[in-house]
């Protein structure tokens, strides 16, 4: 069963690239408008990690979207990481988003997307791994000063700030030993259920999620972990207009995460994805958008049509293809 789907790719070929206008503009919102939104949209962004030209192609992306009431927003971190935006969102504090957040275009990022959010309206939600001491930083606030009956939680906590290590075999590490203290509390939260949600008001739904997040850290499942925990959220919550913002990795094998996704999602929705690309990044679309010629397969999809914007670089264009799931 085919699907249309839109597929915006951003193409950029240079790690560095400082402007304030990145892409023609008159071309940019021409073929943007060709998106032809519903409640029924999904939109996902395929981001270059820590890249400024690609953060600021974001924001351009991002104010469309919040002006089209697109008010819900995936992120590629984990259910805690999620909660601290909200936090600063609703509340404008940043102190514990800083401590999350220390790449200074990064933290910047989300200070631009707070002033496009005029009417107070997003919200953030997870769909990746908990980090430890996120959940740390997080489980302080929520639980300041106070007590849980025969769990000391704070006691927990600091053991969760104390699991550091950067690669992927100690994050499998920090979450192996974050598995035997998140058991501890889901036990406490199931024998004092109701202090638990008289300390947590509002927030005890973003606390369940993170206890009970699914997601591991283990690159061979987690493609296959984020669909079905979004096939889930679907199911008990649906997707209508939400923005999801990842790497694009997560976009372009058969076998990552928005192919499988589409595998699954419901024939109601409408998906558009955005894609930031570099020359240096390490998915597979770069090599095949040279030919503009010729009809070319990336994962599940299929490019029967292209168009190029250019821009004010030569080291950077905007293409925009129609694609098509062939399964």
């Amino acid at each position: 069963m085919k699907r249309s789907i839109f597929f915006v790719l951003l193409i950029l070929f240079g790690l560095k690239i400082s402007a304030q206008s990145l892409v023609d503009s008159a071309s940019f919102y021409r073929c943007f408008n060709q998106f032809d939104f519903n409640d029924n949209s999904i939109v996902m962004i395929g981001e270059f990690h820590f890249d400024k030209g690609a953060l600021d192609m974001e924001l351009t992306v991002l104010k469309e979207l919040i002006n089209k009431d697109f008010f819900t927003v995936f992120i590629e971190g984990g259910n805690a990481e999620a909660e601290v935006y909200n936090l600063f969102f609703r509340t404008g504090n940043d102190s514990l988003l800083k401590e999350v957040r220390k790449d200074h275009q990064q933290l910047n990022f989300i200070y631009e997307m707070k002033r496009l959010d005029t009417t107070n309206a997003i919200v953030f939600k997870g769909f990746d791994f908990e980090r430890p001491k996120v959940v740390a930083n997080l489980f302080s606030v929520w639980f300041h000063n106070k007590k849980i009956p025969g769990y000391d939680i704070h006691k927990d906590i600091k053991r969760l700030r104390m699991l550091k290590g950067k690669g992927i075999k100690a994050i499998k590490k920090q979450r192996a030993e974050m598995d035997v203290i998140l058991e501890r509390v889901k036990s406490s939260y199931s024998t004092h259920k109701e202090e638990y949600d008289s300390i947590l008001g509002v927030n005890v739904d973003a606390f369940i999620k993170i206890i009970n997040n699914p997601i591991q850290p283990d690159l061979k499942t987690r493609d296959q972990s984020f669909a079905k925990l979004m096939l889930d959220v679907e199911k008990e919550e649906g997707l209508n207009k939400s923005i999801f913002i990842m790497g694009r990795d997560h976009m372009t094998k058969k076998n990552s995460f928005v192919p499988l996704l589409l595998k699954e999602l419901p024939k109601k929705y409408k998906v558009s994805c955005i894609a930031l690309i570099t020359d240096h990044a390490f998915d597979d679309l770069h090599h095949v958008m040279m030919d503009r010629d010729e009809k070319r397969s990336i994962g599940l999809f299929q490019v029967p049509e292209q168009k190029i914007i250019d821009s004010e670089f030569e080291n950077l264009k905007v293409m925009i293809g129609r694609f098509y799931n062939y399964r």
